[in-house]
């Protein structure tokens, strides 16, 4: 059977360089986060540097460079299902590079989603400084967005998303068609990226919540995403995050 039948048929990659890899490269953002957390410009890759975003005309690139790393730590890992049963299927094509363009669109979109995320953080911080009430009670923007996140585990939309994450081959079946390989590989990221951003967007924003980088809770959440998306019995970790969750932010609540 071809690759591209296996592929068809949802069947189990094998573990290759690929895997390899993406292990390399997602080892290499834990020890880059671990590191600058050792550091006293730690605070400049965080959203803390919101507060003081023109003092330093590099903030927008630390910012930017430390949301680039928590993606590769915590998500890439999670598209290795989907980057093998790729490289499975481009072994024999020239354009092996390929699955280096996929995984580019993948991480554009996750760019694009810390954007967003961020200038609403920055409207958050600036809402603290005008509502004398929210500056006093600070800890209600952490309460509701770790509530906020564990609800939305419990959601239709979030299960669509990670029904779509956890059969990589329906993404391979929509995009890899002939053409410009290039593009379609860019598209099969991008559209990865769109569903993974679907699935994950609320335990990506709960880090805005413990600060950005907190390496303890990106562990955390890395394996709750890992697990939900690669896993076999993945879907039934949803619903005990999401208990997890709305504990954590009933605890936040009840210690003011």
């Amino acid at each position: 059977m071809t690759a591209e039948a296996a592929a068809a048929h949802g069947r189990a990659p094998r573990i290759d360089a690929t895997s390899g890899a993406v292990i390399v490269l997602a080892s290499a953002a834990w020890l880059a986060v671990v590191a600058i957390g050792a550091t006293r410009w730690s605070a400049d890759f965080s959203h803390g540097a919101l507060e003081n975003l023109g003092a330093h005309p590099w903030a927008v690139g630390t910012l930017a460079a430390g949301w680039v790393l928590m993606v590769v730590a915590m998500m890439v890992p999670t598209t290795l299902p989907l980057l093998v049963l790729f490289g499975r299927m481009t072994t024999r094509r020239p354009e092996r590079a390929l699955r280096g363009t996929l995984l580019a669109g993948y991480v554009v979109v996750w760019l694009a989603a810390g954007a967003a995320m961020h200038v609403g953080d920055f409207g958050i911080h600036r809402l603290v400084h005008v509502w004398p009430w929210l500056a006093r009670n600070a800890w209600t923007i952490e309460a509701v967005t770790l509530a906020l996140a564990g609800a939305y585990q419990f959601t239709g939309l979030k299960s669509r998303c990670l029904t779509r994450c956890r059969s990589p081959q329906s993404f391979l079946r929509k995009h890899w068609r002939g053409g410009s390989a290039r593009a379609q590989a860019l598209r099969i990221g991008l559209d990865h990226g769109v569903y993974c951003v679907g699935c994950c967007w609320s335990l990506m924003l709960v880090m805005f919540s413990v600060g950005v980088g907190n390496a303890v809770w990106m562990l955390g959440l890395a394996a709750v995403m890992l697990v939900e998306k690669t896993a076999a019995a993945g879907r039934r970790a949803s619903a005990p995050a999401g208990l997890w969750l709305l504990a954590a932010a009933l605890v936040t609540a009840l210690a003011r």
